[in-house]
């Protein structure tokens, strides 16, 4: 009776088992680690490209890595629940339901990562698509430059960018995100300061191709 009630509580120990998340971590891992070393050289880079099936063939092996991994650990969980020493048994167990809760706290992890990252470059690109919109009716407005097609269109597109660019890096992609949101306010941001303005026009404008907004209301 005692044997079977030994055997009863390893069964419900076995179907109550920690269940990590590790096939999934290790074949993101490993298929971030085969596309980093390929595309380290010019030559496999260019291959890889070339040849989209081979991006196939890396994730093939990193799940094979990551299913192995399971295995090795599923392997390890069994022998610590049906170990004849119960007290090594025991501990092995306790070992191995914390690696679990640390796999499954990693994967909420990356999913939060590979959701979230995507997600704030897209709002982030938005709003810059935003910006340079504005940017460049504004300074057609201020110029009157001439309507699409001609060459300061391009211009005025090439110097909103620039200040676009500047603007990014002052604030970051995580606040530009939230730009002409209710989270943060105009002021919230660091703006463009005149030196950036003659900066992008020192960049994108050949000297004395216009004159400023200030120099023409000078004039």
């Amino acid at each position: 009776m005692l044997m079977n009630d030994t055997r009863k509580q390893k069964l419900t120990a076995w179907f109550e088992r920690p269940r990590g998340s590790f096939v999934i971590i290790v074949t993101v891992i490993s298929f971030v680690v085969w596309v980093s070393l390929a595309t380290a050289f010019d030559g496999i880079a260019a291959l890889v490209i070339a040849k989209p099936w081979i991006l196939l063939g890396f994730a093939a092996i990193s799940l094979a890595v990551g299913i192995v991994v399971q295995h090795r650990y599923t392997l390890r969980v069994g022998k610590a629940i049906f170990s004849s020493n119960s007290s090594g048994g025991r501990l092995a167990l306790e070992r191995l339901t914390t690696w679990a809760k640390e796999s499954n706290l990693a994967l909420c992890l990356l999913i939060a990562v590979g959701v979230g990252y995507p997600t704030t470059l897209y709002f982030a690109a938005r709003s810059v698509r935003t910006i340079v919109a504005a940017c460049e009716t504004h300074l057609n407005d201020q110029l009157g430059l001439p309507g699409a097609g001609g060459r300061p269109i391009a211009a005025a597109s090439s110097l909103c960018m620039c200040l676009s660019e500047l603007f990014l890096d002052r604030n970051g992609v995580g606040r530009l995100a939230l730009f002409n949101t209710s989270v943060l306010e105009v002021t919230d941001f660091q703006g463009i300061t005149a030196e950036d303005e003659q900066q992008c026009l020192n960049r994108v404008l050949p000297a004395g191709q216009f004159s400023t907004p200030q120099a023409a209301s000078n004039q």
